[in-house]
């Protein structure tokens, strides 16, 4: 396994250009961004470009194998990224002062009961959701349970490429929105034919409380996300223990509601005021904690929604039957602005939009009476659930204000390429394997998705509703696709100019740039012609390893 990863070379390539070109100006550079949902989205479930799965594992499985390509995928993704960080470290960190980091999804995992199995296999989930990533990162090779139970379809890396990988990150970013709860199910290592799921031998319960109604309920099932903070403060204590406490910025955290919910978002105001409670618990606790971005800026098309419009995340209302697609503050834009500006943090506020004024008070009028939920509970969830409220009451009411954080510490929002730029086939863009994605689909507004909000002509406008809501940084992604010409062809000068304009418009207001590298969106070109990924050399002699 010891060959040229074609992808590699492209992708640092790619990387060198950015840096070079815009690196005087932007001192936070990720790799990649959930490199762990990317490849189980992609190469398991297949429900993420490039849609490569096998059944039974997979929807819709056209082409693909589930058992390993998401191993190869996520090795070579790893073995990318310190090619990129050695480049950066090496040529240009000296002279432009910058930092270096990947992002994985990160859950905080619960058991489903006290048994021991439970516990055992909370912390198996934990390896193979973070740790497949973090380990290598940190001490240079998969965690021993994964590699255990992949055998001999997780390749391993040779002493050289342990090397490079181990450290190879001034900073990690986690993306955390839940909390989920595991269940032992060990019985699934006796199958021969397994996946991801089936090697990491838990059963994930979606079943969860949430301290907003003090409800068990399961968020697969409903518009929004159960609202437990404590899990933010249990991920960076985790992280913080087990890997030796390394410079972390929350990529993102946010609330999912309809689209069509508008402007009264008070559970996302509720959401964020408890999860900044938390996150401010764990820097006083000694988390290395260093910013906090909200997702997201404004309504993006969402890359894990069903239609893609269906649910937004956003601060900010993007009106998308509007030619011009106005944007509108939420409630929740005015609350996190009256944050940053020092006023003091507490969701039992009234705060004026430019039409109404909401109390963010408000009981949600989908909310069921949690009197008559409670007592139909059993003594000992009851009792658990009392506790919860307890912590969770405390935390949502407390008042914080942005003083109470470090100085250093910097709070933003984001979005990436693909979700907000639109522009998909303007000035010499090339396409990506999200565009070939939703127009080979059946989703719907395909028109709508290649306009997404149109940031590539309206980052003016976007970056002035910034100024005025205080943001502090930006995190956003640079499109593969845009940049260079089929993912290694010449430098494209318009969308060179495009991202040069939008760091000067940041810069020039205070805003720090926050990059990603890669957000999902593969050129297409370099899927068709070597499995992107995966490289093909790899993918005959893994076939031939297991046919036998």
């Amino acid at each position: 396994m010891g060959c040229t990863l074609f992808l590699e070379k492209d992708f640092t390539a790619y990387a060198d250009v950015c840096f070079r070109e815009f690196g005087d100006r932007v001192s936070y550079w990720t790799t990649v961004n959930e490199a762990n949902v990317f490849v189980l989205g992609g190469y398991d479930f297949g429900f993420l470009p490039p849609q490569r799965c096998s059944s039974p594992f997979g929807f819709n499985c056209a082409v693909g194998n589930s058992t390993w390509e998401p191993y190869v995928a996520a090795h070579n993704i790893l073995l990318t990224h310190a090619s990129v960080a050695r480049l950066y470290k090496n040529k240009y960190q000296a002279w432009q002062h910058g930092f270096i980091g990947i992002n994985v999804y990160m859950v905080w995992f619960t058991p489903f009961t006290n048994a021991t199995e439970d516990v055992l296999a909370t912390q198996r989930a934990n390896d193979f959701y973070a740790g497949w990533f973090l380990n290598p990162l940190m001490f240079g090779d998969y965690p021993d349970i994964v590699k255990k139970n992949a055998g001999l379809r997780i390749p391993f890396f040779t002493p050289r490429q342990s090397k490079q990988v181990k450290g190879s990150f001034d900073f990690l970013g986690l993306n955390h929105y839940t909390t989920l709860s595991v269940k032992d199910n060990s019985n699934s290592l006796k199958i021969d034919q397994r996946d991801f799921n089936g090697d990491m031998a838990a059963e994930i319960r979606r079943m969860l409380i949430s301290i907003t109604c003090f409800r068990v309920v399961d968020w697969a099932f409903t518009d929004e996300y159960p609202i437990n903070p404590s899990g933010l403060q249990g991920v960076l204590e985790y992280v913080k223990q087990v890997y030796g406490n390394p410079p972390v910025y929350i990529h993102e955290n946010g609330q999912k509601m309809l689209h069509s919910m508008s402007f009264n978002d008070t559970s996302r105001v509720n959401y964020l005021n408890a999860y900044m409670g938390s996150l401010l618990d764990a820097v006083r606790n000694g988390s290395n904690a260093r910013g906090y971005f909200t997702w997201s800026f404004l309504d993006v098309f969402e890359l894990l929604g069903i239609d893609g419009f269906k649910s937004s995340f956003g601060l900010y209302y993007v009106d998308l039957d509007d030619p011009e697609l106005k944007r509108y503050p939420k409630l929740s834009a005015h609350w996190y602005s009256n944050f940053l500006k020092g006023k003091s943090s507490n969701s039992n506020v009234t705060i004026g939009t430019e039409k109404n004024f909401y109390p963010l008070s408000q009981t949600h009028s989908s909310q069921k009476n949690c009197t008559e939920e409670m007592l139909s509970l059993s003594s000992s969830m009851f009792l658990l659930l009392l506790t919860l409220a307890a912590v969770g009451l405390g935390q949502d009411t407390a008042k914080f204000s942005r003083d109470d954080f470090p100085s250093h510490f910097v709070f933003g929002s984001g979005s990436s390429a693909y979700q907000v730029e639109g522009a998909a086939f303007e000035d010499g863009k090339s396409p990506s394997i999200w565009d070939t994605s939703t127009h080979s689909g059946n989703l719907k507004n395909k028109s709508k998705v290649d306009r997404a909000c149109d940031q590539y002509h309206k980052y003016k406008e976007d970056v002035k509703l910034m100024v005025d809501t205080g943001l502090e940084g930006y995190r956003f992604s640079i499109s593969w696709s845009r940049l260079i010409l089929n993912g290694r062809g010449p430098v494209i000068p318009k969308g060179l100019q495009y991202y040069n304009n939008l760091i000067n418009e940041l810069v020039s207001h205070g805003i720090q740039p926050h990059v990603t590298l890669f957000h999902f969106d593969l050129p297409q070109v370099l899927e068709d012609e070597y499995g992107g990924w995966l490289r093909q050399k790899i993918v005959f002699v893994l076939n031939f390893i297991l046919l036998f």
